[in-house]
């Protein structure tokens, strides 16, 4: 499985794909990760120890691991330290301690191999904190130039601003920028506590300080910058192009690379995210889950042999873990090959997934395959699991209406659900009211979409307050483009009022079948969602098919679907019963 939250958070376009996190022991031509943990002050003096995080900081920043999410604990201890590095997936560690007399240190350094325990050392340098840090990473083989070129002072304030947690690290930040107001590193880590603490006026305020000053940066630091610029800002294309950058500065950046490769996933541009996938997996210890990541993000860029793989690659490295099979499942679903799909789903060992997505996802390629019969025989099956769940009979009911809406029965389905909500919690009642006021918005039965919206509005469970106010805003009398525009803006006016009025009117569009308008629409929203969110290329290729752009919507169809297992309602009403005669139309177009 991959699974994706998408930004929209009330869209469940998404598989709902879920990735294990489990690493796989690195073979011996992989790059190390190496963590820098703070040394140890034994020269008596308290007062000194921030020294000791200094040394830890310039060696960092040698290695690669200046930009990398700190991989120590605030608290105190070099154990606590080394569980915390080992934890954030470093293999190798860099440990020591120190003395400082007559203002000269003299500091003691080992390298341990996290796998065997072995060290190497002593190696031993003396003179400032910074001569040292330079001789230890000559020795330890540290691969970058000095990067921490700062007043003392600054530096000092710094490593005692990286040993304050919270928002409390801020004075000893802006104490080192007095020092110092070229000190590229405190800017940036000013930025991350400020940030971190929700405080967006004092990050701005940061960002623009750090920017008046960026020319003395080093390029990893400006480029960290831009990043920074952007996430606050939301440019997700200048997210992207930081992130490209700091890949190139330093390309065996772990965090980067994964963090660039997920980004380009979610900004539909699988090809470039499987070529970092296979960089991270060449260059760095491998996790079975860059497979499963790789697997996925071949199959959203069309290459079906490299899908298939790198999931067979996962499922060698995990032969037991159910994730492997749901990946390889998910790629013959996807691809058309349906009873290889159920086959594998079934052969999942049962109860690995709390929703008992398996029996789920071989109930739907059942389907696709056109035995409607022989899916209910699976769907069934699913239903004895998910009874003697802790999701009991209430999932139970919400699934079969499902399950009945997709085998085609839509108006029994609509009423099954609506009936089940009259009794049931008020959690399931929400959910239920709501998933039944959108089939009947599509259905153009307004009336009862307007009363199921409100009864589901009136339930006080705030997670489907956006599915039900877009299927009583869908409820509406026809207008025209502009004026269902007008509408959105007069009724969705909150924080995320602009994502949600987008949708609201490319659904109404899409209703009205106004097609050329709704195309639009849902080119935007298409480009601005996870690749692996099927709704969206589905919904924009139908747009393309009916405004006589079959070659462009071939692509956005050629991938199948399938409902994600969850509870949460979902539109896909407007594509599901349509997948086959789409495909259809595109290849006689």
């Amino acid at each position: 499985m991959y699974y994706n939250r998408n930004l929209i958070a009330f869209v469940p376009f998404a598989f709902f794909l879920l990735a294990g996190c489990q690493q796989r022991n690195k073979t011996a031509d992989t790059a190390q990760r190496t963590a820098v943990l703070r040394f140890e002050n034994l020269s008596g003096s308290p007062s000194e120890d921030w020294q000791g995080r200094a040394l830890s900081e310039l060696l960092m920043r040698r290695f690669g691991g200046n930009r990398l999410p700190r991989a120590i604990s605030p608290s105190p201890g070099i154990s606590t330290e080394r569980l915390a590095a080992i934890a954030a997936g470093a293999d190798r560690l860099i440990v020591g301690y120190f003395t400082y007399t007559a203002g000269t240190m003299t500091a003691t350094a080992f390298a341990e191999d996290v796998a065997t325990r072995k060290l190497t050392g002593p190696i031993r340098a003396t003179g400032s904190v910074v001569v040292v840090a330079e001789s230890l990473a000559k020795q330890l083989g540290g691969l970058k130039p000095p990067a921490l070129d700062a007043d003392s002072a600054a530096l000092k304030e710094y490593s005692l601003a990286r040993d304050t947690p919270g928002p409390a690290a801020l004075q000893h930040y802006d104490l080192a920028l007095q020092a110092d107001a070229n000190f590229g590193p405190a800017y940036l880590g000013a930025l991350q506590t400020a940030l971190g603490s929700s405080d967006v006026p004092r990050a701005e305020a940061l960002l623009a300080s750090a920017s008046a000053h960026s020319s003395g940066f080093s390029n990893e630091d400006r480029a960290y910058l831009q990043l920074q610029s952007a996430t606050l800002a939301r440019d997700a294309s200048a997210r992207l192009k930081a992130l490209s950058e700091l890949a190139g500065i330093d390309g065996q950046d772990v965090e980067t690379l994964r963090t660039l490769a997920d980004s380009e996933m979610s900004t539909r541009q699988p090809a470039e995210a499987a070529r970092h996938y296979r960089q991270l997996i060449a260059n760095t210890p491998l996790d079975p889950n860059l497979q499963n990541l790789l697997a996925y993000a071949s199959l959203f860029a069309g290459d079906e042999a490299g899908a298939r793989a790198a999931a067979a690659e996962y499922k060698q490295l995990r032969p037991q873990d159910p994730n492997s099979f749901d990946t390889q499942g998910d790629i013959e679903l996807a691809t058309g090959h349906f009873a290889e799909a159920e086959k594998i789903y079934l052969a999942s060992p049962d109860g690995a997934f709390q929703d008992f997505s398996p029996t789920w996802k071989a109930a739907h390629a059942r389907l696709l395959s056109g035995d409607v019969a022989g899916a209910t025989g699976i769907f069934e099956k699913h239903k004895a699991l998910l009874a003697g769940s802790a999701l009991g009979a209430a999932a139970v009911s919400y699934r079969a209406a499902l399950w009945q809406y997709e085998t085609g029965q839509t108006d029994r389905a609509t009423r099954a659900m609506a009936a089940f909500a009259t009794s049931a919690a008020p959690a399931w009642r929400a959910v239920a009211y709501s998933q039944a006021a959108i089939w009947a918005a599509v259905a153009h039965d307004n009336q009862q979409a307007v009363q199921w919206s409100e009864l589901a509005l009136r339930s006080g469970q705030t997670q489907v307050v956006a599915y039900a106010a877009v299927a009583r805003f869908l409820a509406q009398p026809p207008t025209t483009p502009d004026g269902w525009t007008k509408r959105a803006e007069a009724t969705f006016s909150g924080p995320n009022g602009a994502e949600v009025r987008r949708l609201a009117v490319g659904y109404a569009l899409l209703l009205a079948k106004q097609m050329p308008e709704a195309s639009a629409i849902w080119k935007q929203i298409f480009e601005t969602t996870n690749v692996n969110d099927s709704g969206p290329a589905y919904l924009y290729g139908w747009t393309l098919l009916e405004t006589g752009h079959a070659a462009q919507a071939a692509p956005l169809l050629k991938l199948y679907p399938i409902p994600p297992p969850g509870i949460t309602p979902t539109f896909e009403a407007l594509y599901l019963a349509h997948r086959a005669e789409w495909r259809e139309r595109t290849l006689r177009q």
